[in-house]
């Protein structure tokens, strides 16, 4: 190869690399430009001023309320001293003297009201004889019981009518065979209401008013 020829190559290889070159930056620099986002452009931009606090508005003023005078404590209704001592026993509850209170102030005893025991059956005794119950009365096998019956299952005393304040109440004195009304034995004592049956031993008595 001649001197001329060779040069010659030289020179082509030269432009064919500068070529390559500048064809390496274009691309390099298109890439860069479309990796990076275009500004984005705010159409209302935001106000980076800090707020001024609010103004502190104290509440609107209300005028006390007059103060309310207690109402005075109402005298205590004295139901107990109205009560027959019998009734203030441990055998009753408060609530129960309370209620007997009420239905006591609540009841006016009708003159016309003649309480009584009517005999329905028992030995010796009369059906349909009638019994007054004035201040009460004793039932048993004693002869100075204000009833006696000659019934074996009766007790000495057995039992007693009793009235307290407008009621009469029959109260079990401790017999043996017991004492019903309505077919209930009782424990104590019991309130009588009209027509309740009263059976003591095989000694049978209605209550009536």
């Amino acid at each position: 190869m001649t001197s001329t020829q060779l040069l010659i190559t030289q020179a082509a290889i030269l432009v064919l690399l500068f070529g390559v070159v500048i064809w390496v930056v274009r691309s390099s620099a298109r890439q860069i430009r479309n990796a990076t986002p275009p500004p984005v452009t705010l159409d209302d931009p935001v106000d980076a001023r800090p707020t001024p606090p609010l103004a502190h508005v104290p509440p609107p003023l209300t005028p006390a309320a007059p103060p309310v005078p207690a109402a005075p404590n109402p005298a205590p209704v004295a139901v107990a001293a109205a009560i027959p001592f019998g009734l203030r026993d441990a055998e009753h509850t408060e609530s129960e003297v309370d209620e007997m209170a009420r239905e006591r102030a609540s009841f006016d005893f009708d003159a016309n009201l003649h309480p009584r025991l009517v005999i329905e059956s028992g030995p010796g005794l009369t059906a349909g004889t009638e019994l007054p119950l004035e201040g009460g009365l004793s039932i048993g096998r004693a002869p100075n019981n204000g009833l006696t019956v000659e019934d074996s299952f009766l007790s000495h005393m057995h039992a007693r009518i009793m009235r307290r304040g407008t009621f009469f109440y029959v109260v079990d004195l401790g017999s043996t065979n017991g004492t019903f009304v309505n077919d209930q034995r009782i424990t104590g004592d019991a309130q009588l209401r009209v027509r309740d049956q009263i059976r003591l031993g095989e000694t049978v008595l209605r209550y009536e008013e």
